[in-house]
């Protein structure tokens, strides 16, 4: 996961904002395709996957592990 993903799911915990923001998500899919090397529709994944987040850091801790690989397998 790149600097950036990490930073965005951070400041989504650290806020203690019930979900992530449009921006956050934005940047997650953005940083996806360029460091992740995902296509479209895994980036799109991982973003919603995202979303689902309700910053609880045992889920933030499982979504930045397993979602990236799960994400390029298409799961």
């Amino acid at each position: 996961m790149t600097r950036a993903m990490r930073l965005a799911l951070f400041f989504v915990l650290c806020s203690g904002a019930a979900t992530a923001s449009p921006a956050d998500l934005a940047t997650i899919e953005s940083e996806c395709g360029k460091r992740l090397k995902l296509p479209p529709g895994g980036c799109a994944c991982l973003s919603a996957r995202a979303a689902e987040l309700k910053a609880e850091l045992t889920e933030a801790g499982m979504f930045m592990t397993q979602a990236p690989s799960q994400c390029a397998k298409g799961e």
